[in-house]
């Protein structure tokens, strides 16, 4: 019975969603394909300076600068 409830609300998920939405979002981003994420996280002195930029506004890196502009748009969604 269960199964077929999730089998239902998965579903009405898909047929509920607007395609001409899905294809107007916007397509993913390769600019930052070179950014090494586990690098960056492994190392304490670029971790503080993109928290300083993020946080107080301190000198920002261009990437620092792209990624707060990036964020303001989340929160203002």
């Amino acid at each position: 019975m269960q199964l077929i409830v999730l089998c239902l609300c998965v579903c009405a998920c898909v047929v509920g969603q607007d395609i001409e939405a899905m294809r107007n979002m916007p397509k993913y981003d390769s600019r930052y394909d070179y950014l090494d994420v586990d690098g960056l996280f492994n190392s304490k002195r670029l971790v503080k300076n993109y928290v300083e930029c993020l946080v107080n506004g301190q000198r920002c890196s261009p990437e620092g600068k792209a990624l707060k502009i990036k964020i303001q748009e989340w929160i203002c969604e």
